[in-house]
């Protein structure tokens, strides 16, 4: 059942080999041999995107990297709208001829044209005054400074060396001798010619008024050549509308529109309707503030205890145009030969306000004998 190996084997120092061994002339080979070899490269491409505009991102690939990226929806703007285009990314849509706002104060009807904003023509300040220099700035708009002693023309053929003052384009009235009246820049002699009555073109007559305030006589012939318009206006105590137009006509002293303008308010009676006084005029000036020149008329008391008479009387019937049951009669004139313009009862502020600036854009009232009409 068993065998008894020796516990070594004695193997002989070298073994002898034969000096050739001999092979076959050939070899038969199969014609092909199967094996499992794989291509040489492998070509990569991008992964399929399922939702390239996926909310305010488009995804996708790219051609050099493969890599998945993404790109964030621009920022809409007033004159670009953006859309995603599956294959082409964010698209803009322009708004182009919409209304926009480039940013710039000194521009208007800015307008969007191929994804811009362009600015509008410039903020007009320039207002037509020598006496003004007007610009824009930003965060401000239209600001105006002074062009104070620089040469202008005031439009008054009675004043020379005129300079500007302020908005203002103010000269030095004609130096007529003898007492002579300047008239559409000549020097006349005496009172404007007739006729003289209280009718739109008569001459109106040299009312005489107390001024209070330098204690002395003041007669329209003193006023004559001053400006170019004269706005004469009567006022009382108890005229309440009076104190509305009397808060209207200090703004037009400080008005350019209303340059050349002078304005003389005739106050006739008190609160009480009783002929005006000194103390009386004087509260009427300042509980409203008044800074044109002021004047009292020369009414008596009547027998119905109102005040009647003085230069208004000669204005109302029957000697002349206004119904005395309406106030305040209002009187346009020309300086230069104080012809009478305009005559009514009441100031109604359009209407009123459009005839003053048709006649004040008449260079010369007294040459001109309807230009405000």
């Amino acid at each position: 059942d068993t065998i008894a190996l020796p516990d070594t084997i004695a193997l002989p120092d070298t073994i002898a080999l034969p000096d050739t061994i001999a092979l076959p002339d050939t070899i038969a080979l199969p014609d092909t041999i199967a094996t499992d070899t794989a291509p040489d490269t492998l070509v990569p491409s991008c992964p399929p995107i399922d939702q390239p505009c996926l909310g305010e991102v488009w995804l996708w690939c790219d051609p050099d990297s493969f890599e998945l990226k993404w790109k964030a929806r621009p920022a809409d703007d007033p004159c670009v709208y953006w859309t995603c285009d599956p294959a082409l990314g964010w698209v803009a849509t322009l708004h182009d001829g919409l209304a926009c706002d480039d940013g710039d104060d000194c521009s208007l009807g800015d307008v969007c044209q191929e994804g811009l904003c362009l600015p509008g023509p410039q903020i007009p300040c320039e207002d037509g005054n020598p006496c003004t220099l007007n610009t824009c700035l930003q965060g401000q708009g239209c600001a105006v400074s002074f062009n104070n002693g620089a040469s202008c023309e005031d439009g008054d053929p009675c004043t020379t060396d005129d300079f500007c003052n302020g908005v203002f384009c103010e000269g030095t009235a004609l130096d007529c001798p003898g007492g002579a009246n300047c008239e559409a820049g000549t020097c006349v002699f005496g009172y404007p010619s007739p006729p003289y009555g209280p009718f739109e073109g008569d001459t109106i007559p040299d009312f005489a008024f107390q001024d209070p305030f330098a204690n002395q006589e003041l007669r329209l012939s003193q006023l004559q050549g001053q400006g170019r318009l004269l706005l004469l206006v009567f006022t009382a105590g108890w005229c309440s509308v009076c104190k509305k137009d009397a808060a209207l006509f200090n703004q037009w002293l400080t008005d350019p529109s209303k340059e050349g303008l002078r304005i003389l308010e005739v106050y006739y009676e008190d609160f009480n309707m009783q002929p005006a006084t000194p103390h009386s005029i004087q509260a009427w000036k300042a509980g409203l503030g008044i800074q044109y020149p002021l004047v009292l008329d020369h009414p008596i008391l009547g027998e119905d205890g109102k005040a009647q008479g003085g230069n208004l009387a000669q204005l109302q019937q029957p000697l002349g145009p206004l119904d005395p049951t309406y106030f305040p009669p209002v009187i346009l004139l020309c300086p230069g030969n104080l012809r009478i313009l305009h005559i009514r009862t009441g100031f109604p502020l359009d209407s009123m306000n459009a005839l003053i600036n048709q006649w004040l854009a008449v260079a010369d009232c007294a040459r001109d004998q309807g230009g405000g009409q």
